[in-house]
């Protein structure tokens, strides 16, 4: 794990101990330093780079005529120059409040890989490899191996109809480096298949190579989706029919103890009831369900559902994708078990170029990960299947391409480490900004920022009783590139690297009272107290 600096602060009320309200007055604006794209940062009126009114004023009207005009006027009568218009007010102040979801674990947010992909990460040589040392960037993150390729994959060749991907060396070699890191695994396994010998030889090969408290196992990828090729009567009844065989078989035929099982693996917003249900009766290990920003399966270019950057990022996307599954959450805890997102990605089959494979795609991912925090789950993963949305690429030569997504999965992992308690921001946001804020073990606040509006530039106000706050930023650099406090990450001299200078900012907290301006399009990370940066 890359080092993090400390940064010495006062701790707040809220991070001493209780929730503390805190008053409703906003600071009058106040001069500061100025951030990326001429934005200031301290609260003071410095509008956004290329534009000349303050940032939430409005000019006064019909002081100063263009050049080259006249005012008409009465002869013998004199002109009142029109009103000033009334300055906006800035927006009230965010609180931070309680209650606080449960501890997240290390490494909340992890990666899924198609069990056709995986093989390709490491070398038949050894473990190390580029893949390898971008998940150590991550510590020891939970990697789902699954997707629809698990639902393909047979013990032996030849391979039967409708299977395409025999276990073998290559694959469990992959499995085995996984778990050489420390990497907890989530193996999916064929149901769709309906042939549990050849499924029981498979989790043999695989618990042969993964330690077993690392291991947990997934029966079928997406049974929402099999429509026709379950048996009869069809539908979820018929799922749950198959799935108990198949587990029955399995812990007949093991000769030991299953795995921890987690199910049933439903695609996004499909079958929350069902699974509600099938957390009650079935008892997983862990519940587990998928959830994708926008449907870009079948979906025809210019159509007004054809996914764009607007509509990944609009308002509350992410919170109505969360609460839909709340009804999972509420059976997890009833059953006592943890609930988790075992896939998620921008856009579904694949992701759309230019959206999943861009500064988009980091923001909507904060945005997920977070709100998913918050909810409760105490994991997600992020699908690499060889499209435009994975995080991070393996190329040809042995290189890595680090895309937008994957620094939002780092900054995500490095402001809120294990131990740390997500809380709530109170207060209305101005459109098109959310925000979110945890308590950490080492007492400090972090907050992260988002702001998706792609044209407009927003400000957060924050009632707080720290004397300082530090503040980093993940902004555009480029179609398929961002960079993180200034830096960008590259692949180079045989590893992942942070080129550029690093560019923190320490606004100053006045009357109570701290303010960060966002770019549109844009995020930022804010640390309150004393606590570790994001290295």
């Amino acid at each position: 794990m890359i080092a993090r600096r400390r940064i010495l602060g006062w701790c707040l009320a809220v991070t001493c101990g209780s929730v503390a309200p805190a008053a409703i007055a906003v600071a009058a604006p106040a001069t500061g330093s100025t951030g990326p794209s001429g934005i200031t940062t301290l609260g003071g009126t410095s509008a956004p780079a290329g534009t000349t009114a303050p940032l939430g004023t409005t000019p006064p009207l019909g002081t100063t005529p263009p050049a080259g005009t006249t005012t008409p006027t009465v002869p013998g009568t004199t002109v009142a120059p029109p009103p000033s218009a009334a300055p906006r007010k800035p927006p009230p102040p965010a609180r931070i409040a309680g209650p606080q979801s449960p501890p997240l674990p290390p490494s909340f947010v992890g990666l899924s890989v198609e069990t056709s992909l995986v093989t390709s990460w490491f070398a038949p040589s050894g473990c190390h490899s580029p893949v390898q040392q971008a998940l150590a960037m991550l510590g020891r993150p939970e990697i789902r191996v699954g997707g629809n390729s698990q639902d393909r994959l047979w013990p032996t060749a030849p391979l039967p109809p409708g299977e395409t991907q025999v276990v073998g060396a290559s694959y469990l070699h992959a499995l085995h480096c996984l778990g050489a890191i420390g990497s907890p695994l989530l193996v999916g396994l064929n149901l769709l298949g309906q042939n549990p010998t050849a499924t029981g030889q498979v989790l043999g090969e695989v618990a042969s190579v993964v330690p077993s408290q690392l291991l947990t196992i997934g029966l079928g990828n997406e049974p929402d989706q099999y429509g026709g090729r379950l048996p009869s009567p069809g539908g979820f009844a018929a799922y749950v029919q198959l799935y108990e065989q198949m587990r029955a078989a399995l812990r007949a035929g093991f000769g030991a103890p299953l795995p921890q099982v987690a199910g049933p693996d439903p695609s996004t917003s499909r079958w929350i009831d069902q699974t509600a249900s099938f957390i009650a009766t079935e008892h997983p290990n862990v519940a587990d369900a998928h959830v994708y920003g926008l449907n870009g399966c079948h979906r025809k270019l210019g159509t007004p559902n054809y996914p764009s950057i607007r509509h990944l990022l609009a308002a509350g996307s992410s919170t109505r994708l969360i609460a839909a599954l709340d009804p999972v959450l509420v059976a997890a805890r009833t059953a006592g078990i943890r609930a988790q997102i075992s896939e998620a990605n921008s856009v579904a089959c694949g992701g759309i170029p230019g959206i999943s494979d861009g500064p988009a795609s980091a923001l909507w991912g904060l945005d997920l990960v977070a709100t998913a925090a918050q909810a409760g789950f105490s994991h997600i993963e992020l699908h690499n299947s060889g499209g435009s949305y994975d995080p991070l690429v393996l190329n040809a030569d042995g290189t890595l391409t680090f895309r937008p997504l994957w620094t939002a999965i780092y900054l995500a992992d490095q402001l809120w480490p294990a131990g740390s308690y997500a809380l709530r921001l109170t207060g209305t946001l101005q459109a098109g900004l959310n925000g979110w804020v945890a308590r950490r073990q080492d007492g400090s606040l972090a907050v992260l920022l988002v702001n998706g509006n792609v044209t407009r530039a927003r400000r957060f106000v924050l009632a707080t009783t720290a004397p300082s706050a530090t503040v980093g930023r993940i902004v555009r650099a480029g179609p398929q590139a961002v960079t993180l406090d200034g830096r960008g990450l590259v692949w180079s001299r045989g590893g992942p690297v942070w080129e550029g200078a690093e560019r923190l900012e320490h606004p100053a907290v006045k009357k109570d009272r701290l303010v960060v301006e966002l770019a549109p399009e844009s995020a930022a990370w804010i640390v309150l107290g004393k606590g570790e940066l994001p290295a």
